[in-house]
């Protein structure tokens, strides 16, 4: 059987005296797509950010794919983060680099390849995303669109055993959903998108888990998250009534 992609138990933050995170449990498995719901868009953001092993929880332990997390040894965290996908809207290029330089920097640099190497290994991935005219611009030369594109490329060169988005720019975001499907197929990566949106809700992720009051919810099918979500409102008036 194979470990969880990621397992976090008792993952507790507190932050200027608030506690957002409280005794938080999430396990997910190879290929799980799930989405992120929250009524606190910063403790959904502590909560991704820690899962992306860039922040440390004051209390509580997590896994990546068997291995324990040590938050205090950089080499590890090092080694772990290029198995996990972040991105969010600070997301951003080198700007003296071309396109395919930023593109091929994690094989050159970590795989010891030659560009030449890099760019055999990298060539299917630059045609599915329609980058082929691009990788000689610098990323002055790019729109927003173009731009999110090629970071979409750049992590699906990880290799990733778990992908995290948090708030992608656009509903309808089609390079996003080519990229979150090459991942499951590709590593049998587990996704989690934090959002706000949904639309995102109804055409991406199998299942939902919510954010509340800094308590996690387990995974939810996704059409009776929906559901629950439109009886809300009314289930607000009968209490007031």
């Amino acid at each position: 059987m194979k470990p969880h992609a990621i397992e976090c138990i008792n993952i507790s933050y507190q932050k200027d005296g608030h506690l957002l995170l409280k005794d938080v449990n999430l396990a997910l498995s190879p290929g799980q797509r799930v989405i992120l719901y929250s009524e606190s868009r910063l403790a959904a953001s502590i909560f991704l950010q820690i899962c992306g092993t860039l922040l440390e929880p004051k209390t509580g332990k997590m896994w990546l794919n068997g291995e324990y997390i040590n938050f205090k040894n950089e080499r590890i965290l090092l080694k772990l983060r290029r198995k996990i996908v972040f991105n969010d809207r600070r997301t951003s290029l080198i700007q003296n680099l071309t396109v395919f330089e930023n593109i091929a920097l994690s094989s050159v640099y970590h795989e010891n390849l030659s560009p030449k190497e890099a760019h055999m290994l990298l060539d299917p991935l630059v045609k599915m995303f329609n980058l082929e005219r691009l990788l000689p611009l610098r990323p002055s030369d790019l729109d927003p669109g173009m731009k999110r594109r090629i970071l979409y490329v750049i992590e699906a060169t990880k290799k990733p055993e778990l992908a995290i988005f948090i708030q992608p720019e656009s509903d309808n975001d089609r390079p996003l959903y080519m990229l979150l499907n090459y991942l499951q197929e590709a590593s049998d990566c587990a996704c989690m998108i934090y959002t706000e949106s949904m639309s995102l809700i109804e055409r991406w992720g199998d299942e939902v888990v919510v954010l509340k009051e800094g308590v996690l919810s387990p995974p939810m099918d996704k059409a009776s998250f929906l559901v629950s979500l439109k009886e809300e409102p009314n289930e607000k008036l009968n209490t007031q009534g």
